[in-house]
């Protein structure tokens, strides 16, 4: 047996394993026995389970630069009548310029000649792949067919021309979010582009539209998250205003505002939002507030812990990390057993990290052994789901023992987690235990069966 497994992992590739190892073809058939583990996990990452999966082919692609016949081949291609050579011509083009082809300088005009097409194919697979090489070439084209530009155009013409820094399309974009009887995408469109480019210009029309409260959410959001791209102070009675206003979409918006700003004003206001009852707007201005200073949420971090939005409990997670006290790590070994799979998922890397930590090398290795050997039944399985998955990665083998219990356990997640644990863990000692485990599983499909 020792000709086949290491002490510390497998190291015959997969398909060798499961016809010669005992560990694979055990696990195998327990994953088959409860059903399919690809559906069934709700971990944020996918543990791997090679038994389950078939090798995935990549596509070849070997795009050949010697050969001085391509490129102009093309260039007759994008001449031609024929509709749909062109539209292979050109994404051809696209791909050989995502591989670094040199020398497709010379298929910019044609393109061009493509993109003024009378057929809507051709323009659209002209636009895309000009817009992908950068054809500066195109910004004239391009910004004469912006006014009545079709819908599956603009998100290859207008991007370009914001890369490019088209005067025009700046003109045409402050004068549509300007506009009240402008189409409600066309609108929020151009707020986004007047917030990429960080136009000041018309930063009293986003304020004046997010302070309108006849107007539609969708197109509110898209004015404050464009004063957010073009401020970084400044804006803080908006935000105020709005927080003071009788809407239930003021907190939202205010925070949206404030996403860009800094400053102590601007972490009072957000403060203010967290304990606010809009769990939306909470989670945000948590994240945001996290990120400008994260000792600003000490004083706040027990009371969103116990808040519903998983955003908020995910920051009360980093929080709990970044303090790093001894109370801290024992909220995070609480949160293992939290409702919501990332963020019980985040409990777990920070439990993993603070492992390290001279102060909790002992303490939560021991809080998990704990766990893995006395907690059974289904209203423990997210715990022991997690606390299998950190024995897997930390390698802890003394919980193998209690990983072979805990394939018996009624939930699907607790099962694969612990397969998947003794898979990483591969000690010895439990290759008897498992074989007889899988013996089992075999007898009772066959008499299923």
């Amino acid at each position: 047996m020792g000709r086949y497994f290491s002490k510390r992992r497998l190291t015959l590739p997969y398909t060798h394993r499961m016809v010669r190892g005992l560990i694979a073809p055990t696990l195998a058939t327990c994953g088959l026995m409860v059903a399919s583990i690809a559906a069934a996990q709700t971990r944020r990452e996918v543990l791997p389970q090679p038994m389950f999966t078939d090798p995935s082919p990549e596509q070849q692609i070997e795009i050949r630069d010697d050969d001085p016949l391509v490129i102009p081949l093309w260039v007759r291609a994008l001449g031609d009548d024929l509709v749909e050579r062109k539209i292979q011509t050109a994404d051809s083009i696209a791909i050989a310029h995502g591989f670094g082809m040199p020398g497709l300088e010379v298929t910019i005009q044609p393109l061009i000649e493509a993109y003024q097409s009378d057929d809507a194919r051709v323009k659209l697979a002209a636009a895309r792949t000009l817009n992908l090489i950068d054809a500066r070439a195109a910004q004239e084209p391009f910004e004469a067919d912006l006014p009545t530009l079709a819908t599956d155009l603009a998100p290859w013409v207008e991007p370009a021309l914001l890369r490019w820094k088209s005067e025009v399309a700046l003109q045409l974009w402050r004068s549509r979010a300007a506009d009240p009887n402008a189409r409600l995408l066309v609108r929020q469109s151009a707020f986004h582009y007047l917030g990429a480019w960080g136009d000041a210009q018309s930063l009293e029309d986003a304020r004046n539209v997010v302070l309108d409260e006849a107007l539609t959410l969708a197109l509110r959001g898209a004015a404050a998250k464009s004063i957010a791209e073009r401020t970084v102070s400044g804006e803080e009675d908006l935000a105020r205003a709005l927080l003071d206003s009788s809407s239930s979409t003021g907190p939202l918006l205010a925070t949206m505002v404030l996403m860009g700003h800094t400053g102590e004003a601007t972490q009072q206001l957000l403060t203010e939002i967290i304990r606010s009852e809009d769990d939306a707007a909470a989670g945000m201005a948590a994240k945001r507030l996290f990120d400008l200073d994260p000792r600003a949420v000490y004083p706040l971090v027990l009371e969103i812990r116990e808040r519903r939005e998983r955003d908020l409990r995910q920051v009360a997670v980093a929080t709990f990390l970044h303090r790093n006290e001894p109370a801290d790590v024992d909220q995070l070994l609480e949160m293992l057993d939290d409702f919501h799979p990332d963020v019980r998922h985040d409990a777990r890397l920070a439990c993993e990290e603070l492992t390290a930590d001279a102060r909790y090398a002992e303490k939560i290795p021991q809080y998990i052994a704990t766990a893995l050997a006395e907690r059974r039944g289904p209203e423990h399985w997210r715990s022991l789901e997690q606390c299998c998955v950190y024995v897997g990665r930390l390698d802890h083998e003394a919980n193998a023992s209690s990983l072979i219990e805990l394939l018996d356990e009624e939930r699907i997640e607790v099962n694969c987690a612990a397969a998947w644990a003794l898979r990483m863990l591969a000690v010895e000692e439990t290759f008897e235990p498992l074989h007889q485990y899988w013996r089992r599983c075999s007898t009772h499909a066959r008499i299923v069966s």
